[in-house]
């Protein structure tokens, strides 16, 4: 027991690492491009650039994971982050802050791409529900503590500090990760043309897909996108006929895990358009950033809360009926939102965000732990991969979907509306993969 818990403070400060890493910056880039002397289009880039890179690598890594050992991977991340956050201090340039940013983008994706699979061999079965759901709270809280850390450095230091702040996590989970389990490797070549592919493909349809939300001309935007979608093809085709392939198409080819996979899309895509609409309805309501900052906040408490809960049950009932469960209460919670009042007050938006947290974290957790708890241990990285590039993906369509949205001068709500409807794919999903006998371990 007492190794168990040194090692899920290592891994939980991964999880926390990589997503306080990625939103730190956010509350500082108008700070950041007045110190450099950028547009703040250009500033916008240290946050586009790391996001873009995290979702190019992840794949890749999961792969360079389950060949070289999972421990290894997750080390060389931690050493990785604190060597381009020490850089980071040093930094007086764009150019020079991009680069270092994409190693802490690298060195994150090494983190993620592992986690999970580590968690499947640090708990025991009968408790790797609750693992996930814990690793899930704790990936929630550094997106939560994010924004208020980044305002407190940047009230009180230089903005370089920013990006080193997550030093101090970066070294307790490298002082805590001998009690990792032992890397397990496995003789086999890596797929290089796949990692290339892979990169391509999710680098140029997620840079085409951000370029398109922040107003580039589509005579730029399409090509890039249409770019990534003949890699992907190439990629998909590349994997086929792989020995040990990035992308796990023998997984996807299990009706269970494709619709868990796209139930996933779909989830990540009304989730994101809800926290992205939502602010922009709200303040033409007439409400301020501090009121609508207290009425957003209970989604994310309420995941942080109910994540390690629906973890716990998803070990001792099925998952596939705690995911429809899930998804029929952000469903109620979607709903509510169509049905808000013209004038609401804060608690009526509160409860509602609280609602559709709720919903949310009952669908994420007992997915993930199916998909990551239903394949072999070895392939475990490479599942739980491809549902972190799932969301990364789906975050960027959905953040797309909604400028689009914005830009068409549609009544408020719209998009909001929109993802009503995903949610009900999603349900329906999750609905479809419980009729399916599949017989996967994880029912």
């Amino acid at each position: 027991m007492p190794g168990r818990l040194w090692a899920v403070v290592s891994i939980s400060c991964g999880s926390v690492l990589y997503t306080l890493d990625g939103g730190i910056a956010n509350v500082a880039l108008p700070t950041i491009a007045e110190a450099l002397h950028i547009p703040s289009a250009s500033a916008v880039m240290v946050v586009s650039a790391y996001n873009l890179v995290l979702a190019m690598a992840l794949l890749p890594f999961a792969a360079f994971g389950e060949r070289y050992g999972h421990a290894r991977v997750f080390r060389a991340g931690l050493i990785g982050y604190l060597l381009a956050s020490t850089g980071c201090l040093f930094a007086d340039s764009l150019t020079m802050l991009l680069v270092l940013r994409a190693v802490q983008a690298l060195a994150a994706a090494s983190l993620l791409s592992v986690s999970l699979a580590m968690v499947r061999m640090v708990y025991p079965a009968t408790m790797l529900g609750r693992g996930l759901g814990l690793n899930t709270m704790a990936s929630t809280l550094g997106a939560a503590i994010a924004p208020p850390v980044g305002g407190l450095l940047i009230a009180h230091a230089p903005w370089q500090v920013l990006f080193a702040a997550g030093i101090p996590l970066a070294l307790i989970g490298l002082a805590a990760s001998p009690a990792l389990p032992p890397s397990e490797t496995h003789d086999r070549a890596y797929d290089r043309a796949g990692a290339l592919l892979c990169a391509l493909t999710f680098g140029l349809l997620i840079a085409g897909l951000q370029s398109l939300s922040q107003g580039v001309p589509l005579t730029i935007a399409l090509p890039v996108i249409f770019a990534g979608a003949m890699a992907g093809v190439l990629f998909v085709r590349h994997e086929h006929s792989a020995s040990a392939p990035v992308l796990p198409v023998d997984l996807l080819r299990q009706p269970a895990m494709a619709l868990s996979v796209l139930g996933a899309l779909f989830a990540v895509l009304a989730s994101t358009a809800l926290m992205l609409d939502l602010p922009f309805r709200l303040h033409a309501m007439g409400f301020g950033s501090t009121a609508i900052g207290a009425m957003i906040a209970p989604y994310a408490i309420a995941i942080m809360i109910v994540a390690p809960s629906s973890g716990m049950l998803s070990d001792k009932f099925s998952p596939t009926r705690l995911g429809s469960i899930g998804m029929t209460i952000a469903l109620l919670g979607m709903l509510s939102f169509v049905l808000l009042p013209a004038v609401p007050t804060v608690g009526e938006v509160a409860w509602r965000m609280a609602l559709c947290g709720v919903g949310f974290s009952l669908f994420f957790s007992p997915n993930g732990r199916l998909v990551v708890g239903s394949v072999p241990r070895e392939r475990a990285a490479g599942a739980s991969s491809l549902l972190s590039t799932t969301r990364m993906f789906g975050q960027a369509l959905g953040s797309t979907g909604v400028a689009g949205l914005l830009a068409l001068r549609l009544p408020p709500g719209s998009a909001t509306l929109a993802a009503t409807g995903l949610v009900v794919i999603s349900l329906l999903c999750s609905l479809g993969r419980g009729m399916i006998k599949s017989g996967a371990p994880a029912r």
